[in-house]
């Protein structure tokens, strides 16, 4: 769900580790989410990408046993903060799915 125009979502600072890689990419790039809100999220990156760039992401998360789970998302680059290799990545979510340690798959 993406919010209404006009209507900003609110952003939750959360340091969570992440992967994310273009649609189909071989290799997953390792990462820090800094924010992160019901229709986006701000990360570390250490490559630029262009505006509309489609991305690949998983959130790393813990479930209430401490086991490793995850969300898969579909996401679109919508704008990049800072230097290349020392800058922010801002995407937003078009589609997730969640995925307990039985179906983690980084394929």
């Amino acid at each position: 769900m993406t919010p209404a125009s006009g209507d900003r979502a609110i952003r939750f600072a959360m340091m969570l580790p992440m992967r994310y890689r273009c649609p189909g990419g071989a290799a997953w790039i390792p990462g820090y989410t800094v924010n992160l809100s019901r229709s986006g999220v701000l990360f570390e990156s250490e490559s630029a990408l262009t505006p509309g760039t489609g991305l690949e992401i998983v959130l790393e998360l813990r479930d209430e046993n401490r086991e490793l789970a995850a969300v898969r998302c579909s996401a679109t680059v919508v704008r990049q903060e800072g230097k290349a290799e020392e800058g922010r990545l801002a995407a937003r979510f078009f589609d997730y799915r969640m995925m307990t340690r039985k179906n983690l798959d980084f394929d």
